[in-house]
């Protein structure tokens, strides 16, 4: 039974780790996008529309780094353990909040402008 329950660790542990990785290589992906679409139209007027895609990239990173936190629960030992890693989570969820949010200004902002 304990051979088992380590391999169901190990599983969790390495979707948590891809999980986390992969929201990751959003992050930076976007980033980078932002970065290059700024200096193209640093001329243009696109200042919000390239904040715009920036923060939704911010956005879904930290939704696949909550998954993985959230598979993290399954596969830690300590209680301690645990209450670190639900204030990550919550902490994660905040940042979102906060960013989806900003979308919403944003979305309001550029109609207005329209």
């Amino acid at each position: 039974m304990e051979v088992l329950e380590n391999y169901l660790v190990s599983i969790i542990i390495f979707f948590s780790n891809f999980l986390g990785a992969l929201g990751t290589i959003v992050i930076v992906i976007v980033a980078i996008k932002a970065i290059l679409e700024f200096f193209k139209k640093i001329k243009q007027d696109a200042y919000d529309d390239i904040r715009l895609k920036l923060i939704r990239g911010l956005a879904l990173g930290l939704e696949f780094g909550i998954g993985s936190s959230i598979l993290k629960i399954f596969a830690v030992e300590t209680p301690l353990d645990v209450a670190l890693l639900a204030a990550i989570i919550f902490v994660r969820t905040f940042l979102i909040y906060v960013i989806y949010r900003e979308i919403k200004v944003y979305k309001n902002l550029s109609e207005d402008k329209r």
